[in-house]
């Protein structure tokens, strides 16, 4: 028996990147917006707006500059249409005042899967001031 030739294999497709491995669409979020939950920036307001076929959404925050996050999960509400919020209180952090926290966001399949993240947002400085020192006055010679 010869051996059969080999046919040219076909290329496979590249999956599309609001497309995830199981058919399932995933686009990304747009942009999320960052603002202060408290004055002394402990606590911030991630809000963005609602994604279709998003079961839930991962938000990954850190400070802007750090190479560390955090990931955080917020299920899909009732009344998903229009905009979604995550709130987070409890913050820590490392930078002193007018530090900016940057946020992503990812929207989850009902398979699972995650999409592409969003572009970043990040919020405006935040923390207490620090306050101003008073230079001791010099007494001038009489």
């Amino acid at each position: 028996q010869q051996p059969q030739p080999q046919q040219p294999q076909q290329p496979q497709q590249q999956m599309r990147g609001w497309r995830c491995a199981h058919g399932q669409v995933a686009p990304a979020p747009p942009m999320p917006e960052i603002r202060a939950g408290d004055d002394a920036g402990f606590a911030i307001v991630v809000q963005w707006p609602s994604v279709a076929n998003a079961t839930a959404y991962v938000v990954e925050l850190g400070e802007a500059g750090s190479s560390h996050t955090e990931r955080f999960i917020r299920s899909v509400p009732m009344q998903a249409a229009g905009l979604v919020e995550l709130r987070i209180g409890g913050l820590r952090p490392a930078g002193g005042p007018g530090r900016q926290y940057v946020a992503q966001v990812r929207s989850v399949t009902a398979c699972g899967c995650e999409s592409e993240p969003s572009p970043p947002g990040y919020s405006q400085p935040m923390g207490a001031a620090a306050p101003m020192q008073q230079q001791p006055q010099q007494q001038q010679p009489q």
